[in-house]
């Protein structure tokens, strides 16, 4: 995922808190982050649950 401000003819400073394409990229990206710890809680908690289960 690219950030939009990339090569942006419209880029000044302080534009990130204005600019709709930047709000919308920050905002999924908070998603796929908060879905990336989610997922990694529950691997590791397969993992422990697997070691339990085989008695080490």
């Amino acid at each position: 995922m690219n950030k939009p401000c990339y090569d942006c003819p419209d880029r000044e400073i302080g534009c990130h808190s204005d600019c709709d394409k930047y709000l919308c990229y920050k905002e999924k990206l908070k998603e796929k982050k908060a879905f990336l710890e989610v997922d990694r809680a529950f691997g590791d908690y397969l993992y422990h649950a697997t070691k339990r289960m085989k008695g080490g």
